[in-house]
């Protein structure tokens, strides 16, 4: 059981469905919300306390943006370890433009034209976030697969539009390296896509938060679907998708094709 969190009506309709109100008494408690002395945020909360279905949910929509090289069928979602060590299109891609990562005894190694990256360069602070997803810094290790549980607006997302040409880390690199025509090819030999995985909610993180129990997970699901659509209600300027709950897996996990489920490309 999940909530279809495709657009404003989809996440109505299973709201409704699964907590068994109708849309007329969903309307009613946002009117309730908006003249209420508590913070939208309490109230919401209160709300799926005294609502929340015994059966919890056990899946959830998970949407990814990926800017794939035009060679790459997979629709496996490979962590970024996996991505550069392994024989990847990608990996295959840096390759072929003298760029090759290893695995040191601690943390991801780059090569460049047959030379490690030393990172004395620096580029408006590409070389610390190059060095922190490479697991320079231990304890604060970053190789995961990502995503955002909604779709409705993600388009308006200022992280969709700043992934449009490359990836984050290779531009990153890239430009640590001074080698702005990786960029350039890899937008030429690409194609941006939105893949949307349905995923057990027991392998899904929530970025920011310790949640253990499907309890916890469902009621802070609820809680940022009722939030939006609450916004639609009452929203009458432009709304962004500022606050869309960031979705992780494992830093040493994948995201298997079984999980997969649609694609569409961003142009």
């Amino acid at each position: 059981m999940y909530i279809d969190t495709h657009t404003k009506e989809t996440m109505e309709a299973s709201i409704c469905e699964y907590l068994n109100f109708t849309p007329n008494e969903l309307n009613s408690f946002f009117n309730k919300v908006y003249y209420s002395q508590k913070s939208v945020e309490e109230e919401i909360s209160d709300f799926v306390d005294k609502n929340m279905p015994e059966i919890k949910l056990d899946e959830i929509q998970f949407y990814h943006l990926s800017r794939r090289l035009l060679d790459d069928n997979s629709r496996m979602g490979n962590n970024l370890y996996d991505l550069l060590i392994q024989d990847t299109s990608v990996s295959r891609f840096l390759r072929e433009h003298d760029v090759e990562f290893k695995m040191s005894e601690k943390h991801l190694v780059l090569f460049h034209r047959g030379k490690i990256e030393t990172f004395e360069r620096v580029y408006d602070g590409n070389v610390s976030n190059v060095k922190w997803r490479m697991g320079y810094f231990k304890g604060h290790e970053d190789y995961c697969f990502n995503g955002f549980a909604l779709k409705d607006m993600l388009h308006e997302n200022s992280y969709t539009m700043s992934l449009s040409s490359c990836p984050e880390f290779i531009e990153q690199m890239a430009l640590v390296i001074g080698r702005k025509d990786i960029i350039r090819d890899y937008e030429k030999n690409s194609r941006y896509y939105c893949l949307e995985y349905l995923v057990s909610m027991d392998k899904v993180i929530f970025d920011g938060f310790d949640y253990k129990t499907q309890y916890s997970k469902t009621k802070h699901l609820l809680c940022v679907v009722l939030k939006r659509l609450y916004e639609y209600a009452f929203n009458r300027g432009y709304m962004y998708d500022h606050d869309n709950l960031i979705l992780r897996l494992e830093d040493d996990d994948t995201m298997q094709e079984k999980y997969f489920i649609a694609e569409e490309e961003i142009k």
